[in-house]
């Protein structure tokens, strides 16, 4: 297999994006959202301070705080279980299916997929059928690996 680096980046540039999105993978949040968010956040840390009389300097942040990660944990799961393929459009169809095997043997929800591109939506000289796998984002590292492994041993 043939893999070249495009494009080196920093280490701090995923970072920095996803704490620019607030941590989240699958929302991208707008004014409306984060006013929602922290305005959710302010009425359920404003239920400690009228129920039992707490501090509101720490109860209210604190409900803030509880409310975007209870949305991140959300979101984190959301995104584990979306389904994603990997491929490419030069791969052996029975060392592909070999994968999807060996996969499914492990427990893993992977499935093969097919499909064939127009002449021109591809660049010149690049292939128009692509195969791969189908399978959760979770599972990508694990997927990816056998994949690879299969298309080693062909």
């Amino acid at each position: 297999m043939d893999f070249r680096v495009l494009r080196r980046r920093r280490w701090w540039v995923p970072l920095a994006r996803h704490l620019r999105a607030g941590g989240f993978k699958t929302a991208d949040l707008n004014a409306a959202g984060w006013g929602a968010l922290v305005g959710t956040g302010l009425v359920l840390g404003a239920i400690p301070v009228f129920a039992i009389g707490a501090r509101a300097r720490l109860a209210l942040p604190t409900g803030v705080v509880v409310t975007w990660l209870a949305l991140l944990a959300l979101d984190r799961r959301r995104w584990r279980n979306a389904m994603t393929n990997l491929g490419r459009g030069n791969m052996d169809r029975a060392a592909v299916e070999a994968a999807v095997a060996e996969l499914q043997a492990k427990g893993i929800a992977a499935t093969y997929w097919e499909e064939r591109w127009e002449e021109d939506e591809v660049p010149p000289g690049e292939p128009t059928l692509h195969r791969g796998i189908t399978c959760r984002q979770a599972d990508v590292k694990i997927a990816t690996k056998g994949l690879d492994d299969q298309l080693r041993a062909t």
